[in-house]
C-alpha cells in the first residue's frame, strides 16, 4: 500500500522511511509520558486514547498530504504506546490474578494476528 500512497500523495523513498519511523516514536517516549499518564483516571484515559487512535487512523486514511499522514501516524504511535499504561492498570483491577496470564496471553495473540493481516 505504501507505493500506492506515495504515488497518490507524491512523496518518495525518504519520506516513506520517515513515515515508517513514526511507529517507533511512541515506544521511545512512553516511559517519560507514563509518569504523566498515571495521574489521570485509567478508564477515562483508556477511552480517550482509544478514541484518539481511531480518529488518527481515520484521518490518516483520508489524508490529502504527506504532512497530514505523518502527523496522524505520529499521533497514532503515541496513543498506541501510551494506552498500555491505563490498560495494564485496568487489567490488574478487573481480572482476578489467577486469570491474568490467560488474559495477557490472549491479548498478545490477538495483537499478533491483527498485525499479520
Amino acid at each position: 500500500m505504501l507505493i500506492a500512497i506515495s504515488t497518490d500523495l507524491g512523496f518518495g523513498a525518504s519520506e516513506a522511511g520517515w513515515l515508517g519511523a513514526t511507529r517507533t516514536v511512541g515506544q521511545t517516549v512512553v516511559f517519560p509520558l507514563s509518569f504523566l499518564a498515571v495521574r489521570f483516571g485509567p478508564k477515562r484515559l483508556y477511552g480517550a486514547l482509544t478514541l484518539t487512535m481511531g480518529v488518527a487512523m481515520l484521518l490518516g486514511g483520508l489524508a490529502p498530504s504527506f504532512a497530514m499522514l505523518f502527523a496522524c501516524q505520529l499521533l497514532f504511535s503515541l496513543c498506541f504506546a501510551l494506552v498500555q499504561v491505563p490498560g495494564s492498570l485496568l487489567r490488574t483491577q478487573w481480572v482476578p490474578s489467577r486469570e491474568l496470564g490467560r488474559v495477557w496471553g490472549l491479548g498478545n495473540a490477538f495483537n499478533a494476528v491483527a498485525q499479520t493481516s
